[in-house]
């Protein structure tokens, strides 16, 4: 008899839900090795091979002309079938496709960005539909196969069935003939699967097999799979029903029979938080069961895999639901509702105490073939989408194609595919090089094939050359350097000789640096802007065989030089919500050993930051060069800095470009150990920083507390006033940042919107051709009057969008 569980019997729990879990369809070797041999007899010898199996497993003599049943014999077994029973099919029938005509998908397109994508929905050719003979021959099948392949618009319905069922089951020729499936083949087992999968003379090859059968036919599905697609590897049905109080004990034993007489291996589950109607129940079973008359079945089903379990509450019931899967799933509780809320995992949900899983084998309109086993956690209800074929349809434009071939040669690289970048970098520029090239003399493309190909594939560095009267795209200080320090430095140079070099090692400025940053001044570099120094530090770190990790996206600079240079860039991506991901950063560092590390803190362009804890992690697994670029630091009131005694694999860039207002001037220091710094130095070039830079930096390090640091206040103050002003602005989700510049997603295309702010003169940077943001733009942080027109500009723009 069904076993009942206690709510305090755990293990017994656990013992009996793994017994149910473990039953399968027994394709065992010695299984599989006959199905296998009886496919390649039928893909060998075709028709002859169908005869001779149909001849020996089914004790029936047949002939090529007699494999398809003809249209007089699909007609008189249909004849057989009582009226009432052809009516009620015909009604189940209309139910069935009104609730699977809303599953019909269409096809669609979106534009976007001179790109146009879309999918195209097609239905499949051929569709095979097995029918299995004897006990499991149920025209409901024919039923809920035929309909959704129907609707799909499959254009050929083939039929295999062993070659008595039609006479034995009038009621699936009747299906048959209500679908108007007229193509039926009288093959069953291994064989027909083997023939609606390979095809012979006389069956048709389809494009895909669904329907049940035994273990002969569930192994044969798993072995063509892939040469025709299949539904599912059906096992034994099962259905779990969770109830309350307000359940009846009759009602509830008769679905559990319900499902235990299809099979010696059904499973049936009763989950309730009530002992005394699992004790009710229990009785119910051994009253209803005298009644059936394949009672054999549903006491070894019941013994085997039949459970009454008792539970503590709705969330531990859900909790055993979820963990089973079942294919069928009833509640019939006072919450059902509320509870089916919290079931994660099961094929059909029936709700209430009047919704058997009896209405949806048959009447209800969902589809009845669901996955069991547990397949609920991963697989659906059999559907019209099973029918159809999903071709996704893609059309770029040419300027798409190169705003974007460089993220995808990024992404090609990063797999070690380097065809398929070059696939896409080959056409960028490609009609100007054809113009330059028909005008271009052999000496010249001779001479051009010594430019290293890398270089070649590479776009240049720059920017667009519009101009507005605001200018907000280069994260430029929007105050400019104050009179007091230009004065004073124009006045030093006034002194000073303008036939005579530079100094070669800029002593005083790297003095001043020194009690500035606050380290050695022989760990202190003095470049024509920290790009010089960027370059020199990969100059000195990687070539061919290198390796470079960047954390992207990222300042394009780093990538573009290290790619110059012969390295390999690897890159890992920020996260979802554009910050570091750090452990993935760990992880690379483990598996690549990387020369060269880049990390952008605050990161161009997103504003973000490292904290000081996840940097010193890095530090400490790297045995490579780790750069922090702060060329952002001072607005993000942080710095790396600190960490340069302790960890001497740590290399930081700073510029004056930002905080100090000297972006014309070109002035760049990186900090390091004095070891390191002395081998970067070897590749900057002579007298590297002029005259006038030098002075004008020593001016501002002198006059930074005074004149320039209020400045910088001022400027954080107005990043927190922009980003909470673009906040209220319906369609603008702004990027938490501690820079002088905001990343911000948009709901309107950014090309849109940067051409609606220029036509307003006002200039931002479009910054939707990098990795992970195509939805979005960057804007600078300006003086207040000019954060004042920006935000008003998109206030107008996307209130009326």
């Amino acid at each position: 008899m069904i076993e009942l569980i206690g709510a305090d019997e755990k293990q017994r729990r656990r013992a009996r839900l793994e017994r149910i879990a473990g039953r399968n369809v027994a394709l065992d070797a010695d299984l599989m090795r006959e199905v296998a041999a009886i496919i390649e007899n039928v893909k060998r010898r075709g028709d002859e091979a169908l005869i001779e199996y149909t001849a020996r497993f089914d004790g029936v003599e047949l002939t090529c002309d007699r494999l398809r049943a003809s249209e007089d014999e699909l007609h008189h077994a249909a004849a057989r079938l009582e009226r009432e029973v052809r009516d009620v099919m015909r009604e189940a029938a209309r139910r069935i496709r009104a609730f699977h005509e809303r599953q019909r998908e269409r096809s669609w397109e979106m534009r976007s960005n001179g790109t146009r994508l879309g999918q195209r929905v097609r239905p499949i050719e051929r569709a095979g539909l097995y029918v299995p003979g004897g006990t499991a021959s149920y025209p409901s099948s024919v039923l809920m196969n035929v309909i959704p392949a129907q609707v799909a618009g499959v254009e050929r319905i083939v039929v295999a069935t062993p070659p008595q069922t039609l006479a034995e089951n009038p009621a699936v020729a009747a299906a048959l003939v209500e679908l108007g499936v007229s193509e039926v083949y009288k093959v069953g087992g291994a064989q027909a699967i083997a023939a609606l999968a390979y095809g012979t003379r006389t069956v048709p090859r389809v494009d895909k097999i669904t329907g049940p059968g035994n273990k002969y036919v569930a192994a044969a599905k798993r072995l063509v799979f892939g040469v025709v697609g299949i539904d599912s590897i059906a096992g034994p049905s099962e259905v779990a029903i969770i109830a309350d109080e307000t359940a009846d004990a009759r009602s509830v034993a008769a679905d559990l029979l319900a499902q235990a007489e299809h099979d010696e291996e059904a499973a049936v589950v009763l989950v309730t938080t009530r002992g005394d109607l699992a004790d009710a129940v229990r009785r119910e079973i051994e009253i209803q069961l005298e009644m059936l008359p394949r009672r054999a079945i549903v006491e070894a089903s019941l013994r085997n895999y039949g459970a009454l379990i008792v539970v503590g509450d709705m969330d531990e019931a859900c909790a055993v639901v979820n963990e089973l899967a079942p294919e069928h799933l009833e509640i019939i509780a006072r919450d059902a509702e509320a509870i089916a809320d919290k079931i994660k995992h099961a094929g059909a949900i029936f709700l209430g105490a009047y919704t058997p899983e009896v209405v949806g084998d048959y009447f209800a309109g969902p589809n009845h073939v669901l996955p069991t086993g547990g397949a609920a956690r991963f697989s659906s209800a059999l559907g019209v989408y099973d029918f159809t074929r999903r071709a996704s349809m893609l059309r770029y434009s040419r300027e798409e194609l190169e705003r974007t071939a460089r993220m995808i040669a990024v992404f090609a690289r990063a797999e070690g595919l380097e065809a398929h970048a070059r696939s896409a970098l080959i056409r960028l520029d490609q009609q100007a090089t054809q113009d330059v090239s028909a005008t271009m003399d052999d000496g010249l493309r001779v001479a051009l094939k010594r430019i290293k190909p890398r270089v070649r594939e590479l776009r240049a560095y720059t920017l667009r050359s519009e101009r507005a009267p605001i200018k907000v795209n280069q994260n430029e200080n929007p105050f400019d350097a104050p009179e007091r320090i230009k004065r004073e430095a124009l006045r030093r140079f006034e002194r000073r000789a303008w036939s005579r070099y530079p100094d070669f090692v800029p002593v005083e400025l790297r003095r001043k640096l020194a009690a500035f940053a606050g380290w050695d001044e022989e760990g202190i570099i003095v470049g024509n802007g920290s790009n010089e120094l960027i370059q020199a530090t990969m100059m000195v770190t990687l070539g061919e065989g290198r390796r470079a990790l960047l954390s992207e996206p990222t300042f394009a600079l780093y990538r573009q030089i290290a790619t110059v240079l012969g390295a390999d860039v690897l890159s890992v991506p920020l996260t979802e919500r554009l910050t570091f991901d750090v452990a993935a950063l760990r992880r690379a560092i483990e598996r690549e050993d990387p020369d060269l590390t880049i990390i952008c803190s605050p990161n161009n362009p997103t504003g973000g930051v490292i904290e000081e804890d996840d940097l010193v992690r890095l530090l400490e697994k790297a045995s490579g060069l780790i750069v922090v670029d702060e060329a952002y630091f001072e607005f993000a009131e942080r710095s790396a800095a600190n960490l340069l005694r302790a960890h001497p694999n740590l290399i930081v860039f700073r510029t004056f470009s930002k905080a100090m207002a000297m972006a014309g001037w070109r002035v760049g220091y990186a900090l390091a150990a004095p070891e390191i710094a002395r081998e970067i130095g070897k590749a900057v070039l002579p007298y590297n920083l002029n005259a006038f830079s030098q002075i004008a930096a020593e001016v501002a390090l002198e006059m930074y507390d005074a004149e320039l640091l209020p400045l910088v206040q001022a400027l954080i103050r107005e990043r927190e006033r922009l980003f909470e002003a673009l906040q209220e602005i319906s369609g603008l989700s702004p990027v938490p940042s501690k820079a002088n510049f905001i990343l911000v997603r948009s709901r309107i295309e950014p090309r849109r919107v940067y051409d609606e702010l220029l036509r307003r003169g006002i200039l931002i940077r479009d910054v939707s051709g990098y990795p992970m943001l195509a939805d979005c733009f960057r804007v600078s942080v300006g003086r207040p009057e000019e954060n004042d027109l920006l935000i008003e500009a998109l206030r107008e723009i996307f209130a009326r969008s």
